[in-house]
């Protein structure tokens, strides 16, 4: 057994068989007791350290003033999901909407970089037919070049607007529900799918994720 840490010492659980055998030497519980972890927020050194933290004083801590020391994504992901959870409908719809906007303005920011990472060529091929048709409409002597420089003008700025539109909305869905799937599987202590399988997978299977990890975090009733 590898502890975890001398600060947030825990107890360790196996499951043997009735025979007294064990049934896996991989297979380890671990209950930390976090009333008893009494690490100062200055003397943070390890993750496990940073969770037992923002388990027992989360709920004192000022999300505009968050301290340096806890500032890290996986907790920050942890805070907006739990604080969504907790918030009634029109709150949601609230913290959607502020995610929106927040994205809007990441991407009025990096406009030209996602104008060429992005829209580019989907613009370019797209520009270049308009610009073919309005100009053969117009005439071949005076209307092919014009046509083609202002086709692929507006053709480019066209794709870029209608794409981020759809990618921006099912990017916001998606990446909460993949963040939810994270943090859920942090605080079950399993491992972590990584970001880019979960970006692969459908807003239906990501939701139905959520829905299994909700179900195993939450307290088992009364047998």
């Amino acid at each position: 057994m590898h502890s975890l840490d001398t600060r947030c010492s825990d107890k360790v659980f196996r499951v043997r068989a009735d025979d007294g055998e064990l049934f896996d030497d991989a297979l380890e519980f671990h209950v930390i007791e976090l009333p008893r972890v009494d690490v100062p927020l200055s003397e943070i050194r390890t993750p496990l350290q940073q969770w037992c933290f923002f388990l027992n004083n989360g709920g004192d801590l000022d999300p505009d003033e968050w301290p340096a020391r806890l500032d890290v994504p996986e907790i920050r992901q942890a805070v907006e999901i739990l604080v969504m959870l907790s918030q009634d409908e029109r709150e949601r719809q609230q913290a959607i909407d502020r995610n929106h906007v927040r994205l809007m303005e990441n991407y009025e920011r990096d406009r030209h970089k996602i104008h060429h990472n992005i829209g580019y060529e989907e613009g370019m091929e797209k520009g270049i037919e308009k610009g073919m048709e309005k100009g053969i409409e117009k005439g071949m002597e005076k209307g092919i070049e014009k046509g083609m420089e202002k086709g692929i003008e507006k053709g480019m700025e066209k794709g870029i607007e209608k794409g981020m539109e759809k990618g921006i909305e099912k990017g916001i869905e998606k990446g909460m529900l993949a963040g939810q799937v994270r943090i859920l599987q942090s605080l079950l202590r399993q491992p972590q799918t990584p970001t880019g399988e979960l970006a692969a997978l459908p807003v239906d299977e990501l939701a139905r994720r959520v829905e299994v990890l909700r179900h195993q975090f939450a307290p088992a009733g009364p047998g």
